[in-house]
């Protein structure tokens, strides 16, 4: 008797499911570890990039013996009238512009020296002043122009010109900004005005603390010495808005020191790391966590109702997005609130603020120290008490080895961070 064998054509629906079970389940697994390496390459990058603007940072000391100065250039010569956006810069350019031929940038170097045409004079003729208007003049096209060095690939905003996220004045963004110490009083300005002299528009010392902007618009050609001891006080960080400074003044150790880290520019999202909030009023100047009021208690990843972009209403005024601006809000931090922290004004961008140091790597921000060197600093390091008044001359730092590694001679002994 003959007996017939039976073979299976396909699968059972049961061992479909299950193979499309297990291909998920692989999926799951593997999509996180390929984003995980992604993000690892991009803080690669970032930090290269980083030593790269280090590098250019030294070749530029080594060439005029002095660090790129934060907040300088051109200014009127009228003492009073409104200050010309046009003519001059108002010695606001930051010092990432200084660094431009250092880092293969001589031909947006030599732009930004012979200027560009902007308006007309009496008699008709194109004014183009050297050195470049005003910062946020997104029509002089240097200032319009994306620098890949200053930028960190884990940051999504967009420089393109037809992109939302782009700064609305037409300027270019950066992520790499500079050390300004663990302080707040007259770190705006470095205690000097528009014209490059200690004024503060007639405030005395023991009043500049309720003062938002201190005289850093005004062009008054007096010095005060007072003023000039009390910005000397307070300006402890390797880079000093409006004034030189050089290695030679960093007495704690060039790898004790912080040159540079990051800033997360805008996206308009509400995020703390790269939302701005302006109005504060001067608590924040004895009591630096003062903002953090402002954040939302359900996502302290964001601001809370009432504290959104509308706090930021004027052209451009965000983080990080203007590369060639040497203020705090644009190309310049305080190691006051650990890494991932808020940034708050008092008024607007030229008035007493805190800046933080962010990124959008995970728990952390790539730092660039005075002796060339990049470190990974996380969010968790050791940041004091941030509710301390900020202290004066070569006092240690109330803000823990973060507020330490941010002076420039203040003595104090930092390890195991």
């Amino acid at each position: 008797m003959s007996t017939k064998s039976h073979q299976r054509g396909g699968f059972t629906l049961v061992e479909i499911l299950v193979s499309i079970t297990i291909i998920a389940i692989l999926i799951a697994i593997l999509i996180p570890a390929v984003q995980h390496v992604r993000e690892s390459a991009r803080r690669m990058t970032c930090a290269d990039r980083m030593k790269q603007v280090g590098l250019a940072m030294h070749n530029y000391h080594s060439s005029f013996n002095q660090l790129p100065s934060v907040m300088g250039g051109t200014t009127a010569s009228a003492v009073d009238g409104p200050s010309p956006t046009l003519t001059c810069n108002r010695n606001y350019l930051g010092g990432l512009v200084a660094l431009l031929p250092m880092l293969e940038q001589q031909a947006l170097w030599d732009q930004i020296v012979a200027g560009g045409p902007l308006e007309e004079d009496t008699l008709g003729n194109m004014v183009t002043p050297s050195m470049g208007p005003a910062p946020w003049i997104g029509q002089f096209k240097p200032w319009a122009t994306d620098v890949a060095f200053l930028r960190c690939p884990s940051d999504p905003a967009s420089s393109d010109l037809s992109s939302p996220a782009y700064g609305e004045s037409g300027t270019s963004r950066s992520n790499y900004a500079f050390c300004m110490g663990d302080t707040i009083l007259l770190v705006h300005s470095g205690g000097r005005n528009e014209a490059g002299f200690y004024d503060t528009d007639g405030i005395e010392p023991s009043d500049l603390s309720t003062s938002a902007l201190a005289g850093v618009k005004t062009r008054t050609r007096k010095n005060r010495n007072d003023i000039a001891q009390l910005a000397r006080s307070t300006n402890r960080g390797l880079f000093w808005a409006r004034h030189r400074t050089s290695f030679r003044d960093c007495t704690d150790g060039l790898s004790n020191t912080i040159a540079m880290s990051e800033i997360a520019t805008h996206l308009g999202n509400n995020e703390i790391i790269d939302t701005a909030i302006f109005d504060q009023g001067t608590q924040m100047l004895t009591q630096p966590n003062f903002c953090e009021q402002a954040i939302d208690p359900n996502r302290p990843t964001h601001w809370g109702a009432g504290f959104s972009e509308g706090n930021q209403s004027f052209d451009a005024e965000k983080k990080g997005t203007r590369w060639c601006d040497g203020r705090l809000l644009y190309t310049a931090f305080q190691t006051i609130l650990p890494p991932g922290s808020v940034t708050c004004f008092s008024l607007r961008d030229a008035s007493h603020g805190l800046s933080s140091a962010t990124s959008r790597h995970v728990e952390g921000v790539s730092t660039l120290f005075a002796d060339g060197s990049v470190r990974y600093i996380t969010t968790s390091i050791d940041a004091g008490n941030s509710a301390a008044a900020p202290v004066l001359g070569a006092q240690p730092s109330p803000y823990g080895i973060w507020g330490a590694l941010g002076t420039r001679s203040s003595g104090e002994i930092v390890q195991n961070y």
